[in-house]
């Protein structure tokens, strides 16, 4: 191949790069632009931004820039994270086993609320495989106190029940239309967490990364539901609150469209206020289990702060956010990007 070729289809492939993400991630990027002005950036910067992330990269750089007011060409853009990182860090012949809903149990013992799984028609309960009459009688003894129904593949809040104590009808009812699901006690909220939205499980999500023997925390948020829902994801109209380094809060609240909230809606307590009591200890929890499996790289930990002690509800590895993570944020990947940039790519990162 000449190198008049070469450059020609190098060319011909960034701009069906770049095209395909502009289409695909329009909405993103409308969302940077209407809760932010756009980032002032030095011409050095636009260039290493274009340079090593396309147009569209460059446009998160940019709004990025504007939402944290740290202008830098080292944020990582949504669709690089998607059509590289991702796939790279994260393949699914490993990950998608780690992060089985089902799975929490086995591979995290004693953190997950879960008691009783099936899959592909097999009970499992405590690592062990057990029959139809003992899963119900495992059920049963459980009855006496609120559970929990969901999918194991279920995301962004939906298939995902809610039952009383003694609720045993409906309960069977729905496990029998349910091939694939995890059952779990019901969680009894700490009153810091539920004093913004009693009806909902509210979570804390921390994002952490594995490259090269070293874990990080690359960053955290909490979300609430609201309207009286059962859930708190973004997609159901919940609010995330961004974390800092210590737990606390950084700011108003933002719901999926990126729109503020100095308070819930629904209780009107300010989220400027919030303090995650635990802080170090979800933060250790988290780094720890993420040593456990390690050749994932990059995972989401949902986890719901009890009365009495935290339980992992989720641990997202198919695609943890890292958008939410970003916004108004310095770059988080710090002195590791280049050698990562590198590895997903095969390319030098234009420093």
């Amino acid at each position: 191949m000449s190198l008049r070729t070469f450059i020609r289809r190098s060319k011909r492939k960034g701009v069906h790069y770049d095209v395909h993400s502009r289409l695909k991630y329009h909405t993103a990027l409308s969302r940077l632009k209407r809760s932010s002005p756009r980032g002032r950036m030095s011409f050095s910067d636009r260039w290493k931004a274009l340079r090593n992330w396309g147009y569209t990269g460059y446009l998160f750089n940019r709004y990025y820039a504007g939402c944290s007011g740290v202008p830098s060409p080292e944020y990582v853009p949504e669709n690089f994270y998607k059509w590289h990182v991702l796939p790279a860090l994260n393949p699914k012949s490993v990950s998608r086993h780690v992060g089985e809903k089902a799975m929490l149990d086995e591979l995290f013992p004693g953190h997950s609320p879960t008691f009783l799984t099936r899959h592909a028609g097999v009970w499992r309960s405590g690592g062990e495989s057990t029959d139809d009459a003992r899963a119900r009688s495992i059920l049963c003894g459980h009855l006496g106190s609120p559970v929990v129904v969901k999918k194991s593949d279920s995301a962004r809040g939906n298939d995902i029940h809610f039952f009383s104590a003694g609720d045993e009808q409906r309960i069977f009812d729905a496990i029998d239309c349910r091939e694939d699901l995890c059952i779990q006690h019901a969680i009894v909220q700490h009153p810091l967490m539920s004093a913004y939205h009693s009806a909902s499980v509210n979570t804390v999500r921390l994002l952490t990364f594995s490259f090269r023997g070293d874990i990080r925390l690359l960053g955290s948020f909490a979300r609430f539901g609201v309207g009286g829902a059962n859930v708190d994801n973004l997609h159901a109209g919940g609010i995330m609150v961004k974390l800092d380094g210590c737990g606390r809060s950084t700011g108003d609240g933002y719901d999926l469209e990126l729109r503020a909230h100095a308070a819930h809606p629904d209780s009107g307590r300010p989220f400027r206020s919030l303090e995650v009591h635990c802080w170090q200890q979800l933060q250790d929890t988290a780094m720890e289990l993420h040593r456990h499996v390690a050749e994932v790289g990059i995972i989401g930990w949902d986890f719901a702060i009890g009365a009495d002690r935290n339980w992992l509800l989720e641990c997202n590895t198919e695609h943890p956010s890292l958008f939410v993570v970003q916004f108004q944020s310095p770059p988080v990947f710090s002195d590791l990007l280049p050698d990562m940039y590198e590895a997903v790519t095969g390319k030098r990162f234009v420093i």
